[in-house]
């Protein structure tokens, strides 16, 4: 982790509209339907400064909508807002605002220091930011690099009202240390307390399992497998809920410390067990069975036919460690496999072991992770019972 100096507010007046871009139709079809984003293909041309903000048009110069603008990125321009504005810095400020008072009726009646979205992208109308509430900290995320100069001016209105003491900006692979002495910060999750460190590649990821979490804890019993655990966050509150015995495996380095010592803040230390293995790998050899397994890999970026193929392995390999009755849950590695095309690839694993699989719920982020109409779902968690077949 980086830690420049903060980068304060430049002085600069806010960034104008000093760009337009032709978009081709197609692009521009697709963007009427809800897909926000074009790429360097769908740009018929442009001229302008570089600067943010560019107008978006159409092949015979009829203006179409404001957009965020990246000259390096492979999202070219990012749709803000159907209409023209003199001031889209103060615009995105009232849009970011307006998202964290969604969110405030999510937050009614925690106590402690909850975990919550505070700003998804695109779906709250903020192209690429995303913020991230864990306790008094903050965790941004920013895909669009147009948005760092004035990063302090957008985001001064959130840490106020968030109360926030330390805050992380994440850039592509650097995290940098905006407010607070450490990236460590505690917080609260249903009756789980917690810690997160801000700085990890794992905090969006984290960040939308946490309503999963949450809703799995009804199936909670006997011995639980946590598979690609990450922070091992569904193994604790498996143990939390009731489960015997919660096996997390995964090959982050941090994982044994940080979910043992939630083991032990929780009360939960007998009952968690922590393997630093390649899952994949480890399913291939365990000798063992669970009442409830969990399989949760991260997002690839692979082609249908690898990703099918990948599901088919993974779930064959997890669908040998449970027996009937037991529960299992599965989710996609990449998200060119939909839900339905992911429950045939299991239902395919599950055919070779003599097994058939009941869905019983689909589980994808909560609603503090909104999805934007006419682009595509995420990956859902599958909850399953396994029924034999003889």
């Amino acid at each position: 982790m980086t830690r420049p100096p903060s980068p304060a507010v430049s002085g600069l007046p806010r960034p104008a509209v000093t760009g337009a871009a032709v978009a081709s139709r197609g692009a521009l079809k697709r963007a009427r339907s809800g897909m926000p984003w074009l790429r360097p293909d769908d740009i018929v041309a442009y001229e302008g400064d570089g600067g943010p903000f560019c107008d978006l048009k159409d092949d015979a110069g009829l203006s179409v909508g404001t957009a965020l603008w990246d000259q390096d990125s492979g999202i070219r321009a990012r749709l803000r807002s159907t209409t023209r504005t003199s001031d889209p810095l103060g615009l995105l400020i009232t849009r970011l605002e307006r998202a964290e008072h969604r969110r405030s009726a999510l937050l009614a009646g925690n106590v402690g220091q909850p975990a919550v979205r505070l700003c998804h992208g695109e779906a709250d109308a903020v192209p690429g930011l995303f913020v991230d509430r864990f306790g008094t900290g903050l965790h941004v995320d920013v895909d669009t690099p147009g948005l760092l100069p004035w990063l302090d001016e957008l985001l001064a209105g959130t840490i106020a009202r968030q109360h926030s003491e330390r805050v992380i900006l994440r850039r592509g692979g650097t995290a940098t240390l905006l407010r607070g002495t450490t990236s460590t910060q505690p917080y609260q999750h249903d009756r789980l307390q917690l810690e997160v460190d801000l700085s990890s590649n794992d905090v969006r990821r984290l960040s939308a399992e946490l309503d999963a979490m949450t809703r799995l804890r009804p199936f909670a019993r006997g011995r639980v497998l946590d598979v690609y655990a990450n922070t091992g966050g569904f193994g604790l509150h498996m143990a939390d809920a009731g489960a015997q015995q919660a096996v997390l495996v995964d090959e982050s380095p941090a994982l044994p410390e940080r979910a043992r010592a939630a083991a032990a803040q929780n009360g939960l230390a007998t009952k968690i067990d922590v393997v630093s293995a390649e899952p994949a790998a480890w399913l291939k050899q365990v000798q063992s069975s669970f009442d409830v397994v969990i399989c949760h890999p991260p997002h690839e970026a692979l082609a249908r036919e690898k990703a099918e193929k990948r599901a088919v392995d993974i779930a064959t390999s997890a669908l040998k460690l449970v027996n009937e009755g037991a529960i299992f849950c599965a989710r996609s590695a990449s998200a060119s496999l939909d839900d339905e095309r992911f429950a045939a690839a299991l239902q395919d694993a599950g055919t070779q072991l003599r097994r058939r699989l009941q869905i019983l719920a689909r589980l994808g982020p909560g609603p503090d992770h909104p999805t934007l109409a006419g682009t595509p779902m995420p990956p859902s968690i599958l909850v399953m019972r396994v029924l034999n077949t003889g």
